[in-house]
């Protein structure tokens, strides 16, 4: 195969020999260079001397006067000429988003040579366009077009606002382009424009004696273009292009060509038309449909046993998802595996949002601003608990992180120095290890001190001066886009890269993931002040363009490979189904290349019998007697939730109860649903008991009286609960955020509706609330009997006045209540429903049925189930009691026997060491099960 660096390389040694000294080669990006090298000494066989090697933005910053100045600089000095030619002018807080447009804007127009002042006239109503001259028919067309919608007299707020804008933009323009220059320095655009109009002046920077060699460019802005002109009339220039002919004729539908057409005609190629027709003959071309992006990962040791190449690096996998780069390098073969990669290359940098750095800084920014309360003076839990639960948390001092930072620069200072306080910790660890990924954090540490470094000089002279808020924005963005280099040999091994890092290179095998519409081509942000039709017309850049020149990255790999395989992912997320690329699509429609067409399948579907289990050995049999055994030194009852886990699965239970895998708590999480219901439960208790302070029997008018204080009566029980659970006792902490104001909102209402329910009866008598209860249970276990303690803490007991479903006269009943602040209420038909591991199954009832089996052997008197759903409360006709088998029951005693016999028979099951721990039947119930990972559902 010969690559395009190649036939360079060949051509070069052709023209020149062996001395490249007077010779610059000037690539699109860096990374070919050290490629050419290796073809120019494979091809001479013998010493080269090498040219040098410049990207085109390097180039033009040779011949600049000027030095490129950043984009947060380039925004701060454009929002000072906005605020003095703008009235009423918007701070640097809100302006900044705009300035980010603005400048895009800027360096689009400049870099495309385009008039400004045409562009951005002052046309205040469409009869300005009457005296026009100085305007194209095309581009009078376009701005009538434009202007249709803003007439004077239909003008919207925001429409004049824009107006407004829009016509001091050529003097926002003008004054920001002067004001840099005064300060010595250009953005991109102006810089590679400023170089452009002064190339004459400047010819001493281009020595008479060099060629320059462009290589392997496509489309070509008009300031790159009129460099390239000028160093062709000089006759120092030479310019390779790399295509097919398939897509460059003129009668080609292919976006691949539109502008390698335009380029061949201008800047005519160094190398013959007969080496361009690769597409003669078409390499082998696969297309595989997977169900996730996980799964193309995963699938490459699978690729590799057949396509990895000697040398390895003639193999390339490219991402066009980039967020794909860590389930990648998982995926590759080490050295255990039958056939291992030996090198690999890294070409795309490892996303610093990936490190714990990153999580760290967003961490502390958060926690110095939203988490810390400036009227108590002291931090919120929420946001002290992430700081906590990180990992870099305990390397350092405590008073060092929890000291509260107000101002930009202090704010800033504060987290450079616990950058330097990481850095230290590292240098002193002794059994630190020295793997790619802690080297890579390492890295990051670096990178993330230069940047907020960055950001402290930028707030020392007050050129960025925002609001906290606006720099914790700021701050993630710029980290955000910062990658850290992977160190290695980069024309060593097999190479990993981006969809941008393969221009001018080619390999033998490639596999391409996620070629999914919205990744090939990128998804464009076209977000700018100039309208679609202004942007055409002026000859600025387009979504056409932008579409144009990934289809042209596209097919070039395919035209230069032997075998490529293309992934791409089918599963529907939510209201997006993904979709093959177009170009993909485009193969298949206007090519006749043979296509190999796939589906990943998953291979996770096996068989129930065949699935993880654990088995019950002595040791776990000793662990269960232990545990649960009537009269056993600390054991405890088995709970209904244990129970309700095992017969869902008897391997989670496993893992739960006898190997006690515990799952850590997100502190993100803030307040979860389970915390929830736990601060529900314990604010019932609370009105609850003040109710029956002074007496048991809770009347209908005590209930009224309370209901008539409103939301206000209810709130020191809700905020009491929440002090306790949530705040963890630290009245010093306690903040209701937006979604802790609207959980107590939402939390009085469903007190209100418990309240107004119960409100119905004339009286009841409160028993019991949050107590504990058990009950033993003989069973037989390997042969021997076993006792066993069944039970647990009861929401709510209380007696009830209640019909008998026999007599229909009212009985004395003690009702066993459970609150439940989510989920459906269940219906049951038969025992064996309860216990038969199902999607649905009614475990809900299983759960108090248990309790009420508990408490008949203590009462006399009948005793109902209730599930009470808070939520679900608000009908008149809510009744609580339990229906089973399309039956009220207001007297467990009918139940009992039956539903005695079948928990003997699952207890017997759990203790019966013959029978293992195994995975549910129901892959569905995985969905959500915290151990899924462990057992690989």
């Amino acid at each position: 195969m010969e690559t395009f660096i190649r036939l360079i390389a060949q051509d070069l040694i052709h023209r020149f020999g062996t001395n490249l000294r007077d010779v610059t080669v000037v690539f699109p990006n860096k990374r070919a260079g050290l490629f050419m090298n290796q073809q120019l000494a494979a091809v001479s066989g013998r010493p080269v001397w090498a040219p040098r090697y410049r990207t085109i933005s390097e180039l033009f910053d040779t011949l600049s006067d000027f030095t490129r100045c950043d984009d947060i600089l380039s925004v701060c000095e454009l929002h000072r000429v906005y605020a003095a030619l703008v009235p009423n002018p918007e701070s640097l807080d809100r302006f900044y988003g705009w300035g980010e447009i603005m400048l895009s804007d800027f360096d689009d127009i400049d870099k495309h040579l385009a008039d400004p002042h045409k562009l951005f006239s002052n046309i205040q109503s469409i009869k300005e366009l009457d005296h026009s001259d100085f305007l194209t028919p095309r581009q009078e067309e376009a701005l009538k077009h434009f202007f249709e919608d803003f007439s004077i007299e239909g003008n919207s707020r925001l429409k004049e606002k824009f107006l407004a804008l829009w016509n001091r933009m050529d003097d926002i323009y003008a004054t920001f382009n002067a004001r840099l220059k005064e300060k010595g320095m250009l953005y991109e655009g102006a810089l590679y424009k400023d170089v452009a109009e002064h190339l004459a002046e400047r010819a001493d920077r281009i020595p008479a004696d060099m060629t320059y060699v462009f290589v392997g460019f496509n489309v070509l802005n008009d300031v790159e273009k009129r460099l390239f002109s000028y160093l062709q009339e000089r006759g120092q220039a030479l310019f390779y292009w790399d295509y097919d002919v398939m897509y460059v004729g003129e009668k080609s539908r292919f976006e691949a060509g539109t502008f390698i057409r335009q380029n061949l005609k201008e800047f005519p190629n160094a190398l013959e038309e007969t080496c361009f027709d690769n597409f003669k003959n078409p390499p082998r071309i696969e297309f595989i449909a997977t169900t996730s992006e996980n799964a193309q990962a995963r699938y490459i040791p699978q690729w590799l046993d057949s396509a990895l190449t000697k040398p390895e690096q003639d193999t390339a996998i490219v991402l066009c998802n980039e967020s794909l780069l860590q389930p990648v390098l998982h995926s590759l073969p080490d050295a255990t595996s039958p056939h291992p990669v030996k090198r690999t290359n890294i070409t795309m940098g490892f996303p610093m949002t990936d490190t714990p750095v990153y999580s760290f800084i967003n961490a502390l920014l958060s926690l110095q601003t939203d988490g810390y309360d400036r009227d108590r003076r002291c931090f919120r839990a929420e946001q002290e608990k992430i700081v906590h639960s990180h990992p870099y948390a305990p390397l350092l001092e405590e008073q060092e992180i929890f000291c509260p930072h107000a101002e930009n620069h202090a704010l800033l200072v504060y987290i450079r120095s616990l950058l330097e306080g990481l850095a230290a910790a590292f240098g002193r660890q002794k059994d630190r290890k020295d793997d790619v990924y802690n080297q890579l954090y390492h890295e990051a540490l670096y990178r993330a001190h230069q940047v907020v470094s960055r950001f402290i000089r930028l707030t020392e002279d007050r050129t960025l001066d925002v609001q906290p808020s606006t720099l914790r924005r700021l701050l993630r963005t710029v980290l955000g886009t910062t990658t850290i280099p992977f160190h290695g040999e980069p024309a060593v091994g097999l190479q990993v890269m981006g969809v941008l890092e393969t221009r001018n290179l080619n390999f033998r095998h490639i596999l391409m993931l996620s070629v999914n519409e919205g990744m090939l081509p990128k998804a464009v942000n076209d977000t700018s002040f100039i309208p679609y039709h202004l942007r055409e017309v002026f000859g600025l850049t387009t979504i056409q363009h932008k579409i144009a020149v990934y289809a042209f990255y596209f097919y070039r790999l395919v035209q230069h490979t032997e075998r490529i395989t293309f992934m791409y992912n089918i599963a529907t997320d939510g209201l997006n189904k993904n979709e093959m690329s177009r170009f993909l699509r485009q193969l298949l429609a206007e090519t006749d290349f043979p296509v190999e067409l796939k589906i990943l399948q998953s291979g996770q579907a096996v068989p129930a019998d065949n699935g993880m289990e654990a088995a019950k050995t002595p040791e776990v049999m000793d662990i269960l007697r232990r545990n649960y055994g009537s009269g056993q030194p600390g054991s405890r009852p088995l709970s209904p939730s244990a129970l309700n886990a095992y017969i869902d699965c008897p391997l989670k239970f496993y893992y739960q109860q006898v190997a006690r895998i515990r799952t850590p708590k997100d502190p993100q999480n803030g307040l979860d649903n389970a915390l929830f219901g736990t601060i529900f439960h314990e604010a019932a208790e609370l009105v609850y008991q003040k109710l029956a302070e002074r007496n048991p029997v809770i009347r209908r008018q005590d209930i009224e009286r309370l209901l008539e204080g409103g939301e206000t009566a209810l709130l020191p029980y809700i905020e009491a609960s929440f002090l306790k659970n949530f705040f963890e006792g630290r009245e010093d902490t306690v903040f209701y955020n937006g979604q802790l104001l609207v959980a107590r909102k939402v939390m009085a209402s469903y007190l209100r509706q418990l309240l107004f329910h119960d409100s119905r009866m004339e009286q009841f008598v409160l028993e019991e609330m949050e107590q504990e209860h058990h009950r033993s249970v003989d069973i037989i276990s390997d042969g021997h009997p076993l006792s066993i303690d069944i039970g647990g803490k009861i929401d709510r007991m209380d007696t009830v006045r209640m019909p008998d479903e026999t007599t229909g006269q009212k009985v004395e009943t003690l009702r066993i209540v459970d609150y439940k602040t989510g989920g459906t209420p269940e219906k049951a038909i038969s025992m064996e429903q309860l216990i038969q591991p199902a999607e649905h199954r009614p475990s809900y009832i299983f759960q108090i049925f248990l309790y009420a089996w508990v408490m008949t052997g203590e009462q006399k008197c009948p005793v109902s189930p209730a599930l009470f759903f808070v939520h679900k409360s608000n009908a008149e006709d809510y009744d609580p009691t339990i229906v089973f088998n399309r039956e009220r029951v207001t007297d467990f005693s009918r139940f009992k026997e039956e539903f005695q016999k079948m928990l003997q028979g699952v207890l017997e099951e759990l203790f019966n060491p013959e029978i293992p721990f195994r995975q549910t039947s129901v892959p569905k119930i995985c969905a959500y099960c915290d151990y899924k990972l462990l057992c690989g559902r």
